[in-house]
């Protein structure tokens, strides 16, 4: 008899990792629509998740009710879904290969219906995108460019609950959770200037990473029409790169984010961490071995080229 009970997603990591197997959850869901679905990530990415309809309700990857799926030998009852039911199938998502004792874990859990995907690099997909076949060829290869595509795009969560800039509007983030990520702070800025002297408003993004450095303190140096948006929620932050003109940033999450919302994206890149980190959607990637060999002058003849409204194409 197939599984009826709801389908266990896991997808440890942060926003990025998690959006990364965004296109495949959803695949997945839509082959058992009848199916609830409990996705195991951390918090505020997982909540997205959640709102976004990923997923029907969230356990946080640490939770105590988790812990049978790291032993091989036995464990803590599985958590029933809210409508009752135990989930009785897994897809589990992995950058390298999980402890041993997941994998039996597993098997003994869930028998057949356990599928653990773990990313390959020698494929040169990229990790959303390897994903996704490997989750297609389950189902008999219904991937290909249109349906990961359509899949990779987050569900629209409403416009943000403050005012916006005139459209077209741009979207800066100047972090990422490494340093060695991040394209100089002073380049951002003039990019920032640039746009607002074409007539272009915008924001400049702040995380965690950023609150105590310089970016937390660059709205002095903002042109009119720009302000500082620091740590906004995910869910408003997605409505707002929905609704961008274009986004510039680093190899970070928020970068993915606003690819899977739909903006126009420009992300600037370290080589080692393509193609693997490419991310879907509208994007545009420039790169260097590290990202201060990106200059002003390409990022800046860049966004002249981008498909945005007539109000960024200006001349550079």
């Amino acid at each position: 008899m197939p599984p009826t009970g709801p389908i266990l997603f896991f997808r440890p990591g942060g926003l990025g990792d998690l959006l990364a197997a965004c296109p495949s959850i959803r695949l997945v869901r839509g082959a058992f629509p009848a199916r609830s679905a409990m996705l195991a990530a951390s918090g505020a990415p997982g909540r997205l998740a959640v709102r976004a309809g990923l997923a029907d309700e969230l356990l946080s990857v640490d939770d105590p009710n988790l812990a049978g799926l790291f032993s091989a030998v036995g464990g803590p009852a599985l958590p029933a879904g809210r409508s009752g039911g135990v989930p009785d199938s897994l897809w589990a998502f992995f950058l390298k290969e999980p402890p041993p004792e997941f994998r039996m874990a597993a098997a003994r859990l869930f028998g057949p219906e356990a599928r653990i995907i773990v990313y390959e690099p020698s494929s040169g997909l990229p990790i959303g995108r390897f994903f996704f076949e490997r989750a297609a060829a389950t189902f008999g290869g219904v991937g290909g460019d249109a349906a990961f595509d359509s899949l990779a795009r987050l569900a629209d969560l409403g416009p943000p609950p403050f005012p916006l800039p005139a459209a077209p509007f741009a979207v800066i983030h100047p972090g990422s959770g490494s340093a060695r990520k991040n394209w100089p702070l002073e380049r951002f800025l003039a990019a920032a200037a640039h746009l607002g002297g074409r007539g272009v408003g915008g924001f400049l993004v702040t995380g965690p990473a950023e609150a105590e450095g310089s970016a937390g303190q660059a709205s002095p140096r903002l042109p009119t029409d720009w302000l500082v948006l620091r740590e906004p929620p995910l869910h408003e932050l997605a409505g707002l790169l929905a609704r961008c003109g274009v986004y510039l940033g680093n190899d970070s999450g928020v970068t993915h984010l606003a690819a899977t919302a739909g903006a126009p994206v420009l992300a600037l890149f370290r080589d080692e961490n393509l193609p693997a980190w490419q991310p879907a959607g509208r994007t545009t990637v420039l790169h260097a071995p590290e990202p201060s060999g990106i200059s002003w002058a390409d990022v800046r003849a860049a966004l002249a080229r981008f498909p945005a409204p007539s109000a960024l194409q200006y001349r550079p």
